[in-house]
């Protein structure tokens, strides 16, 4: 018995590895045709160890490469696709319109920092991971995003 519980824990791991998602209001959401721009008021706990309670993320499709396009590039096979990133910002506008709140996290890269503007967050993709949560994802290939580095 003492091995079943050990094995379904460790199973359980790779499900949670690598992202978190809380509570939290869009209070602001533009955009379209794969660029969005939001603002989010988190609920409880924060995701970032940075203090910012109230943040902005921006979403900008993935720069793909010349193989990404021909489907073998090294673009993460589980980043969301255009249309899942349109159907979670949908799942945000409605969110936002009817005042009710919404998980959101990130998996992977996801909400990555802006190096210049605190309380900035990037990603390259969305996906709504279940009923009322959407997950930002971040395509993690070095040298493609400057915006994302230090000056």
């Amino acid at each position: 018995m003492r091995h079943s519980v050990f094995l379904l824990l460790l199973l359980s791991l790779p499900a949670r590895a690598g992202g978190d998602a809380a509570e939290a209001y869009i209070t602001d959401i533009s955009g379209g045709q794969g660029r969005y721009q939001f603002a989010v008021r988190q609920v409880g706990r924060t995701l970032r160890a940075d203090g910012c309670t109230q943040y902005r993320v921006r979403i900008i499709p993935p720069n793909l490469s010349f193989w990404d396009k021909l489907g073998i590039g090294k673009l993460a096979s589980g980043h969301p696709t255009a249309a899942q990133t349109q159907a979670a910002a949908a799942l945000l506008q409605r969110r936002a319109a009817e005042h009710k709140p919404v998980h959101i996290g990130y998996l992977g890269g996801g909400l990555a920092p802006d190096p210049r503007q605190k309380c900035l967050y990037h990603g390259t993709g969305m996906a709504v991971e279940a009923p009322g949560m959407v997950m930002v994802y971040q395509d993690a290939r070095e040298g493609r995003y400057p915006h994302l580095h230090k000056p």
